[in-house]
Formats: structure tokens, sequence, C-alpha cells
């Protein structure tokens, strides 16, 4: 289990696994009544994808209108599911939080 600062109001936690998998958790102060701005995503549990196609699948989630945004704590694409599931997609290769 770790901290990680990227900057945010409040740290990260992140509990990383032997298999590569983690699980995080981001604090905040305020719930904000406007999820479709960058700054302020949605709440809830965000699930992570990995496959060997990075570019082609995330060109395919475009083509079918899924949108996409950006985290201020994070280098990565994150994308919306029609009913609000957030979640990102990886390399398979990628190692991090």
């Amino acid at each position: 289990m770790r901290e990680l600062d990227f900057g945010l109001a409040h740290p990260i936690l992140f509990i990383g696994f032997g298999d590569r998998s983690g699980f995080s958790v981001e604090f905040t102060d305020d719930a904000p009544i406007d999820w479709l701005d960058n700054a302020h995503p949605p709440r809830g549990a965000w699930i992570e994808f990995r496959t060997d196609h990075l570019a082609g699948t995330q060109q395919k989630l475009r083509d079918a209108g899924i949108r996409e945004f950006r985290h201020p704590g994070s280098t990565h694409l994150y994308y919306c599911a029609p009913g609000g599931q957030v979640f990102r997609l990886l390399d398979v290769a990628y190692e991090g939080p």
C-alpha cells in the first residue's frame, strides 16, 4: 500500500497486487454537480482494461462516440460509457500506476 502524489489536493492510495493488478482510491473534498467537466470527473468505481492494440481500441471507442476525457492526475485517457461508467485502456505491457 502506498500514497501517491500526483499534485492533486489529496494523495491517491494505491494497493498493488502480485499479478500486476491494483486498486486505488482518490479522496476529494467535494462532489461536483457537473461531472462532464474534465476537472471534476464522475464519482464511483473506475475500471481499467488492458489490450494488445491500444491505439486501435481507442479509435474504435472514438468511432462509437464514447466520450473521452483527461484526469488532472494522470497522463492516460479515460472514457465514459453510456450510463456513466468510467474506464481507461492500457497496453498490456504497462507497469504503473
